[in-house]
């Protein structure tokens, strides 16, 4: 209110004060023709004072059109490739939020990122940032999966898909912290076209970088871990980037033979939608013939779109996550 007050009048800043009126919020509510009326108040020094503070401070009207189409220019939901999939995410990833696939070793969340790393780069054209924290990321793997998703692909066109993928090893937390603003420079800046036509960015896996500083003498670690989903929400959001994560299980003392995502309710509170994958070994029982099926569930149980507990079979091929018939 000083500040405000410094341009004025003695006599106004004297009259303002007999009034009672020592905040910015009584000053902006206060009639104008009133004060006059009851003291040595200049009307019109007044209203010029407090037109000054509404235009400094306050916020430029939008345009409804105007603003639809900003929304509608920077938001955007890429498909997965796989039809079931889109169907449990109510179409796909969402610019602006996080996605977290939560599975133990080997129920197909690496297998599950590289293929729509390699759908956003392949049928939508658009570039995907893979932060690699474990070592799993394999170009080969990408590069079958590219191709066996299209056959009449050209050498040419399948380089100029895995172009539009790069991949960063990142084996802890400031590394993947680096990764994260190092990507917000680039933008800003535009000193790279990679990153201009960035639309998701993959982190395999965050528990992998997380786990090793929970717990123990690591004091810091918690901090560490609501920092870098801070981080990550906020890269999602301030630049309509999906997020894609993935997360570890752990064993569930509160009932015997469960388990649930590791890193604690926590970090729960951050990822958008999480999707939990697990073997379907009730089809490995039946299917004497296949018990290395290659068949899985996955099952929503995070969502502000879609119901809980919904399912979806899906099994890993040649040229990624393919669909089966959804079963809820």
């Amino acid at each position: 209110m000083r500040k405000i007050l410094q341009n004025c009048s003695p006599s106004l800043r004297d009259a303002l004060n007999g009034a009672g009126i020592k905040t910015v919020a009584s000053l902006m509510c206060c009639d104008a023709d009133v004060l006059a009326k009851k003291g040595n108040i200049d009307r019109e020094e007044l209203q010029v004072l407090q037109k000054s503070v509404r235009l400094q401070f306050s916020s430029l009207p939008v345009c409804g059109s105007d603003f639809l189409d900003t929304i509608t220019s920077t938001f955007c939901i890429l498909s997965t490739g796989c039809d079931n999939w889109d169907e449990l995410l109510d179409g796909g990833l969402y610019s602006g939020e996080i996605t977290e696939l939560v599975g133990a070793a080997g129920s197909g969340k690496t297998q599950a990122c590289m293929s729509i790393a390699s759908s956003v780069t392949l049928n939508l054209e658009k570039n995907a940032l893979y932060i690699d924290t474990g070592g799993a990321f394999s170009s080969q793997r990408v590069q079958e999966i590219i191709c066996e998703k299209d056959a009449s692909l050209s050498e040419q066109d399948s380089i100029a898909s895995l172009s539009r993928l790069r991949c960063v090893q990142a084996f802890d937390v400031f590394s993947v912290l680096d990764c994260v603003e190092t990507t917000k420079r680039h933008i800003n800046q535009e000193d790279d076209p990679f990153y201009q036509d960035l639309r998701l960015i993959i982190v395999d896996s965050v528990a992998a970088i997380i786990t090793p500083i929970l717990g123990g003498q690591q004091i810091s670690g918690h901090t560490m871990m609501v920092h870098l989903a801070r981080q990550l929400k906020s890269l999602a959001v301030d630049y309509a980037l999906s997020i894609l994560i993935t997360n570890n299980v752990v064993s569930d003392s509160s009932v015997a033979g469960s388990v649930k995502p590791a890193l604690g309710q926590t970090w729960a509170h951050f990822p958008n939608t999480r999707v939990f994958l697990q073997k379907n070994l009730a089809h490995s029982m039946v299917n004497q013939a296949h018990r290395a099926s290659k068949e899985r569930i996955a099952t929503v149980t995070k969502s502000s779109r879609q119901p809980l507990q919904i399912s979806t079979t899906f099994y890993i091929g040649s040229a990624g996550i393919m669909s089966l018939p959804v079963s809820r």
